[in-house]
């Protein structure tokens, strides 16, 4: 099975000269403004589409942990950055997210050998939205004006090159993540199957890899993803997940229905002591 592509990087650019925001962080706050920035820096780098998620109150402890500050003081030092515009103000007023928008175009050359699109404000506001149930303003914006230009288009007679361009909606409604992976465990594949699915998707506007829209999720999943080979087992190899105790007594079960449809018949007339042995040279070796 094919390697999953990789959604971080190993290594970002350190710049050797520091401007009038990191001058005032180290009055500040002395060397923890320095390296509460770098610590934040490298943890957008390790995460996956590069964004830190603060919503959780559990989430913050860790993060000012690994920076050897307090919650307030990672609190601060954060909302001055997002003052001076290093981190976008509207994911961290919404969401208590963390994106750097610089961070992203600095490290753009690890992404572009990939697949996969490197990630950008919308991607991560999309995913946020899923994850919370709730749009940002500019998500809600972006969802109205192209529900407008639909209906300006719609208007009237339509030219062949409007028809072309398939801009038309088909009632599609993106899954959550934990809607694929239910209806993959449904189905009797794993979890890492469904997140593969899903991100392929997801990272492509949910169009499949000629670029048309997908109109059945459900359908998709089911046509494309759910081989034989996907199935959970050869998933737990793949990725040395052992089987659960469910999956086990059904594996032996089903051998020993095998084992019953197919049993070993032994002749009693026959005269195991007198069968031919093997020959042998002189030294007794076969």
């Amino acid at each position: 099975m094919a390697r999953l592509e990789r959604k971080n990087v190993d290594y970002f650019p350190h710049p050797c000269t520091n401007g009038d925001k990191m001058k005032y962080l180290r009055s500040k706050f002395g060397n923890n403004g320095y390296a509460t920035w770098y610590v934040i820096l490298e943890k957008l780098g390790r995460s996956e589409f590069h964004y830190i998620d603060l919503s959780q109150e559990m989430s913050l402890m860790f993060l000012a942990d690994e920076c050897l500050v307090d919650e307030n003081t990672l609190t601060e030092i954060i909302e001055i950055l997002v003052k001076f515009g290093e981190f976008d103000s509207e994911i961290w007023n919404d969401y208590k997210t963390i994106y750097c928008d610089k961070f992203i175009g600095n490290i753009a050359d690890a992404w572009k050998n990939r697949k996969t699109d490197i990630p950008d404000k919308n991607l991560i506001l999309t995913l946020l939205s899923q994850k919370y149930g709730k749009k940002s303003e500019l998500l809600t914006a972006k969802v109205q004006k192209e529900g407008n230009q639909f209906t300006k288009e719609t208007k009237g007679n339509k030219s062949k090159e409007n028809d072309k361009k398939g801009n038309a909606p088909n009632g599609f409604s993106p899954p959550l993540l934990d809607e694929v992976i239910q209806y993959f465990s449904e189905k009797g594949f794993s979890a890492e199957i469904a997140k593969k699915a899903f991100e392929y998707y997801h990272v492509s506007d949910w169009k499949d890899s000629k670029g048309n829209k997908v109109k059945n999720w459900k359908q998709k999943m089911l046509a494309v993803w759910m081989k034989e080979e996907n199935k959970t087992n050869q998933q737990n190899q793949n990725y040395g997940i052992k089987p659960t105790i469910a999956e086990r007594a059904r594996s032996s079960r089903e051998q020993a229905a095998r084992e019953l449809a197919n049993p070993i018949i032994i002749d009693p007339t026959t005269d195991f002591f007198s069968l031919p042995k093997a020959r042998t040279d002189e030294s007794g070796k076969p």
